[in-house]
């Protein structure tokens, strides 16, 4: 993220923070198409509850988050949202059995398997509107890592998924690239080896490749410091 996106992220942020709740609900009611597709007396009757939700989270538009499958190849059960103004950041939650809440899966696995005990981010869905949380410190995840794992479950190949999801890490960043790049490599060569796989796939993890070389690139570039004249 270039200074400027991040000024913006933490100028939207604050803003959301610094405007009432009955100031964001306004501001819901007069474009609500782009946040639901709910009708506004829907929301109006619920009032009491999504004011009490926009004290601390705040609403997205509908194209600022997408579903995707669980590993079970479940529908509607995985919400991938985007990070304010850097859609090469993403934040993943996963539904709960508890009405309307979803749980950051980031968090989750700082929780299961690093034992980190720290409190858990959750976004709402409550008539049709994503909320999420104001304050979310968990590191976000890579989108092009993330679509690469929704590709395999979107072909049915969950076995790639789940070892996808164990071989490296899908947290935004540069330090996890090599083990990226063997995980593609060692994917690729024995795809090719398989005649009975779709050349297509091939094709796609090499296109990762790709962009995850090029995307570290980027990455490094953008930490090199100017020239002080």
């Amino acid at each position: 993220m270039c200074i400027i996106e991040a000024e913006c992220s933490n100028l939207e942020n604050e803003n959301q923070g610094k405007r009432s709740p009955e100031e964001l609900f306004a501001k819901i009611l007069k474009s609500i198409n782009e946040y639901t597709t709910e009708k506004a007396e829907v929301l109006l009757l619920n009032k009491s509850k999504l004011l009490t939700i926009l004290k601390s989270y705040r609403p997205l538009k509908i194209g600022n988050y997408i579903y995707g499958l669980t590993l079970n190849l479940l529908k509607k059960k995985r919400l991938i949202v985007f990070e304010w103004n850097d859609k090469r950041r993403i934040r993943e939650y996963s539904y709960t059995k508890r009405p309307n809440l979803w749980t950051c899966r980031e968090c989750f696995r700082l929780n299961d398997h690093h034992n980190q005990h720290r409190p858990y981010t959750y976004l709402y869905l409550v008539n049709g509107i994503v909320f999420v949380s104001i304050k979310h410190d968990c590191v976000p995840r890579d989108y092009n890592l993330v679509m690469q794992y929704q590709k395999f479950l979107e072909e049915g190949d969950t076995s790639k998924a789940r070892s996808m999801s164990r071989t490296i890490s899908f947290a935004f960043g540069q330090d996890f690239f090599a083990n990226v790049v063997n995980f593609v490599e060692d994917f690729s060569a024995s795809l090719s080896k398989d005649s009975t796989i779709d050349t297509n796939k091939i094709a796609a993890l090499s296109g990762l490749k790709r962009k995850l070389n090029d995307n570290e690139c980027v990455s490094t570039a953008e930490k090199v410091p100017a020239n002080k004249k």
